[in-house]
């Protein structure tokens, strides 16, 4: 089943959704360590659904984030997947 949020709603939380995740803490580079959320805190606070966080969490860091940054990690994991699987002689 699909589920879409309107426009008006990603507007209105995108940075109060993505400031307290995880993701964006780790991406600027700050260095602390981070208190992140769960999506259901982040929905509680903000008087929305947890689906709603989930998604508008979804799209504002595809569009926070330069589209190499997601080449890059597909690259990295399948590296580190084949050097685990060479390890336990699975490769």
């Amino acid at each position: 089943m699909e589920f879409a949020v309107s426009p008006k709603l990603y507007r209105r939380h995108k940075d109060a959704i993505l400031q307290p995740s995880l993701a964006i803490q780790n991406y600027d580079g700050k260095n602390y360590t981070p208190q992140p959320l769960t999506d259901e805190e982040i929905a509680k606070k903000l008087g929305i659904s947890e689906k709603e966080v989930r998604e508008i969490r979804c799209i504002v860091e595809v569009d926070v984030y330069p589209s190499n940054i997601w080449m890059e990690a597909d690259i990295f994991k399948n590296e580190r997947a084949k050097k685990f699987l060479s390890k336990i002689g699975k490769s």
